[in-house]
């Protein structure tokens, strides 16, 4: 009876204890615990509501506006993961909206949904075909985040054992994306919803950034080391070639780098490091995207370029999300930066 009596105080006290720490994170945290959740819908609408902005999807199942019917001019679709969906800038304020004011005589339509079906190898290519005849593009532009060339780095096979000699070895087994998928029923019930399960989410997340050198997938962040990492970049153009290649029989594809934070900001850069990011000086010099497009040009003839030359001088968060979710995020351009990537890209007349 005395054991029943103590296991329900210490029941009462835990809920009592969480309880007032859920009040004293909401007064506490700064942040909008709830900006990278699942997003919310409204009866009625088809638009998904983020904290930065909705985004509308529309009769063909993108996260875009209508297209043109009849299409009455060339039209482009834009491939890619968050950075294209428009996390951190939301509806008309992404590159797609934005290129259509810069070169209007392109129709540039959002194809962010249509990530997995590109990527896939297990996605035939008849999936690929149907994607076109369905979204009528004349030219795939694929936005290449440097988030994910890690994981094109995975994709490895025996003919890609010559470049996978390097001292350094890269974690071989994601054990956090293990535990996300664990821990992915509590995400879509609480991240955004309980401030405090947010916050120590965050916290922990930070830790594995920060001390750790991981990226958000999970795995090392090669990606800020160059230098150390050169062959496993070398290894993810490769591979990325070879998939981009794959494809080139029915599909006309050009490739954008996007950059982060730290290469287009000296304060941003000093401000990443202050805070525990580890990155090598020749990260800032968009070594890595050089490298990674010097690798992929001797495997593949489709057009690649950076971008990230057009950022003026600015204060960390100017053109960045940086601190306004539940982590440090240097890689989601907001409103102003998506702004500038499409003056770039319509400037320098890139994949046009």
């Amino acid at each position: 009876m005395k054991s029943k009596n103590n296991l329900l105080l210490n029941l009462v006290l835990l809920i009592l204890l969480t309880f007032f720490g859920e009040l004293l994170a909401r007064f506490l945290v700064d942040y909008k615990s709830d900006y990278y959740a699942v997003p919310k819908t409204v009866v009625g609408s088809k638009s998904n509501i983020h904290p930065f902005g909705s985004i509308p999807k529309n009769s063909n199942k993108h996260f875009d506006k209508e297209w043109d019917n009849p299409k009455s001019k060339k039209r482009y679709g834009y491939i890619g993961d968050s950075v294209v969906y428009g996390v951190g800038a939301g509806f008309p304020y992404r590159i797609t909206e934005y290129l259509d004011i810069f070169e209007p005589n392109i129709e540039h339509i959002n194809l962010s949904a249509a990530l997995g079906d590109f990527i896939s190898e297990e996605k035939s290519q008849k999936s690929l075909m149907d994607l076109i005849k369905n979204t009528k593009v004349d030219k795939i532009v694929y936005i290449l985040n440097l988030t994910d060339l890690v994981e094109f780095a995975y994709l490895l096979n025996n003919d890609n054992a010559e470049l996978n000699n390097n001292d350094v070895s890269i974690i071989p087994k994601n054990y956090v994306a293990e535990v996300k998928k664990f821990i992915f029923p509590l995400d879509i019930k609480l991240r955004g919803n309980s401030v405090l399960y947010t916050f120590f989410r965050y916290k922990i997340k930070n830790f594995l950034v920060t001390q750790f050198g991981l990226n958000f997938t999970g795995f090392r962040a090669i990606e800020l080391e160059p230098v150390k990492f050169s062959r496993d970049i070398e290894l993810a153009a490769k591979n990325f070639a070879k998939l981009i290649n794959e494809k080139n029989d029915f599909l006309d594809i050009c490739i954008l780098m996007f950059p982060y934070e730290m290469q287009v900001s000296t304060k941003a850069k000093n401000k990443y490091r202050n805070i525990g990011i580890k990155f090598e000086d020749e990260f800032i010099n968009f070594y890595t995207q050089k490298l990674f497009i010097s690798k992929f040009k001797e495997f593949s003839k489709n057009d690649i370029y950076y971008l990230g030359n057009s950022f003026p001088e600015s204060e960390v968060g100017e053109y960045f999300v940086y601190n306004l979710g539940d982590k440090i995020d240097f890689n989601h351009p907001n409103r102003k930066g998506h702004k500038l990537l499409a003056r770039e890209i319509a400037d320098r007349k890139l994949c046009f």
